[in-house]
This record gives structure tokens, sequence and C-alpha cells, in this order.
């Protein structure tokens, strides 16, 4: 299968609410490993500036896949939907449980699905001193995918991942996960002509373990840090802006 790049000026445009406290506000596709057995593909290959992005902020250009006319074409998005009507901040994420029915989301579900390839992402936790960040990925670091919709707006094209439900383990810390899909799953996403099939699809959800979590810099906190230490596990206790050092 051929993929086709959509090039586009990577800049952050829109302007959103504090990351921290939204869900799944960053994600990693440093180190992005196994996307293959998703795409059917000997080598996946990233556009080179998508390559060794640590901690990716809305706004910015991301990577996604479609099915254009039978082939898998990648194609860069800005991440958080705007159409020309709506007058709030970008929207980054979309509850799959009720995508169907919010006038934001209801018509691109139906014909406008993609994917988001990932390595691993970020949640918050809140610390006696401050917000402290963690990161999901696989146990293996194989790469997964984010069941994601597309739109048009007069910024240019624009993307936003589905959640569902958490799993035990993801709901100490949250009250959402992203849909992450499995090779099969991805493929039904992309092709069933049922809105409702890939709704179900993407509220199926993952078990526990599939992810593991654990602390990293607070540096994260900032939505303008992108390096590789960004998803390096933490062993030692950080001080805060004041000093004070985190709890665990």
């Amino acid at each position: 299968m051929y993929f086709k790049p959509n090039f586009l000026d990577w800049v952050p445009v829109g302007k959103f609410p504090d990351i921290l406290s939204l869900m799944c506000a960053r994600y990693s596709l440093g180190k992005v490993m196994g996307m293959e057995r998703y795409l059917l593909v000997d080598k996946f290959f990233l556009p080179e500036r998508q390559t060794n992005r640590y901690a990716i902020a809305p706004g910015t250009l991301v990577p996604t896949i479609d099915l254009v006319d039978g082939e898998l074409t990648l194609v860069e998005r800005r991440w958080g939907l705007k159409p020309a009507w709506w007058k709030m901040a970008p929207v980054i994420n979309a509850r799959s449980s009720t995508a169907l029915e919010k006038p934001l989301f209801r018509n691109l579900v139906p014909r406008q699905r993609c994917l988001m390839p990932v390595a691993g992402y970020y949640e918050w936790s809140d610390f006696p001193d401050g917000k402290q960040p963690f990161f999901f990925r696989r146990p293996d670091q194989m790469g997964f995918m984010f069941a994601a919709i597309w739109g048009d707006s007069p910024d240019g094209p624009q993307c936003a991942l589905l959640t569902t439900e958490p799993n035990a383990q993801i709901a100490a810390m949250h009250d959402r996960m992203p849909s992450i899909l499995d090779p099969e799953q991805a493929r039904i996403w992309l092709e069933t002509p049922s809105a409702d099939e890939a709704i179900q699809v993407a509220m199926a959800g993952v078990p526990d373990g599939y992810l593991e979590m654990y602390p990293v810099t607070r540096r994260v906190n900032s939505s303008s840090y992108d390096a590789p230490d960004a998803i390096q596990r933490i062993t030692e206790r950080e001080p805060n802006r004041d000093g004070q050092f985190s709890l665990f």
C-alpha cells in the first residue's frame, strides 16, 4: 500500500484551554514502532518533520491515516476541530458514546474517519504540590492507533481523537481514555459504511495491562516542551516552582 504525504505548514493555530485540564492533551510519536501490523506494509515511514516528536500539543499538524479510493493515505491535519461556525475553542477529543448526537461530530463520524498513529500519551494527576504528568505506553513499546475523525475549516484540515470509558487501570486517574484500536478494529473503523458499527469499535476499549504508566518530568506541563526526555521515566522526585519536592 502506498502512502501519499499531504504537507502543510506546521504552525500552531487556535487558542486552547489549560491543557493540563484536558483528557489526553499531549501525545508522543517519538520512537513509534509496529505500525506495519496495522497498515500491512513492509515499512512505515512518517514525514521527516513528524519524527522525533515527543510531546505533541494541540493546534499543531499531526499525521493521520485515511482510506482514500482503497489506498491508505497519510494526511497531515491540525489537531483540534474548529469549523467556521464553531465559536468556542478547538475541540481535541470527542466522546464516542455521544459523537453521533453532537452537532460538531455527528456529520463527521459517518464519512470522515481516520487513524492517529501514537507511541504513547500523557495524563496528569493532582498532587499537593501541583500537576504531575504520567506517560502511558505499551509495555512492549509498540505503537498503536487512536480512532479519530476529521473536518475542514478556514485553517485547513483538522482532526480530533475519540474517547471511551476507561478500564480499571486508567479509571484511577481519569474518567475517560482514548479509543485505542487493534489492527482489526482499525480496519473496521476505516472501512465500515456503518457509523453505528464504527462507534461500537471506538467504544470497545482495551483491557487492563494493555498499557503501562509511569511518571515523567514536569517540564511536560509546558505545552512548548518537546524533547526526548519527555517520555523518560523519572525515579527521583522533582522540585516544583517553589523548590518543594513532589510526593511520589
